[in-house]
Parts: structure tokens; sequence; C-alpha cells
């Protein structure tokens, strides 16, 4: 069975390589810094694209959280509504 630090990871990589690059495409948008480092000029409308895509990457990432960490809550509640209702049924 896999402990739920190893299934993290790559939730935690995601949002974080997704926030850096979007600090770093607003920085540069902020400061009006059009030069890279190897392929030359980056014109103001592909920062402001490419800060979009890492957003929506972001917002992914967070949706795909949510239903994984969702689902493992929903299961143990649905487990232990059986488990109760299954009790009352012993008893009576």
């Amino acid at each position: 069975m896999k402990s739920p630090r190893t299934q993290r990871w790559d939730l935690i990589v995601g949002a974080l390589a997704s926030l850096i690059a979007i600090c770093g495409l607003s920085l540069s948008i902020a400061v009006g810094n059009s030069t890279s480092v190897g392929f030359g000029n980056v014109h103001r409308e592909t920062q402001n694209f490419l800060a979009v895509l890492a957003g929506i990457f972001f917002i992914l990432i967070a949706i795909k959280a949510g239903l994984r960490f969702r689902a493992k809550r929903q299961a143990v509640y649905h487990w232990s509504m059986e488990r109760l209702l299954n009790r009352r049924r012993r008893r009576d």
C-alpha cells in the first residue's frame, strides 16, 4: 500500500512549478522585460499567454488535489455511515 506522502509529491511539484511560472511571468510583465536567455525577444502578448497558461495549469492541479482528497474523506464518511446503519439493524 502506498503512503499518502508518496502520492502528494506530484501535486506539490506541479503547484510549485505553476506558482513559480506565474510569479516569474508577472514580474517580467510588470518590469517590462522582454529579453530572454536563449530565445531572444519574447513579446508582451506571448508573456501574457504564458501567464494565463500557467494559471490554467495551477487551477487544474487544484481541481486534481480537491478530487483526490475529497474522495478519501467521502469514502471514510460513507464507510462510517454504513457501519452505523449495520449496527442499528443488528440491534433491532
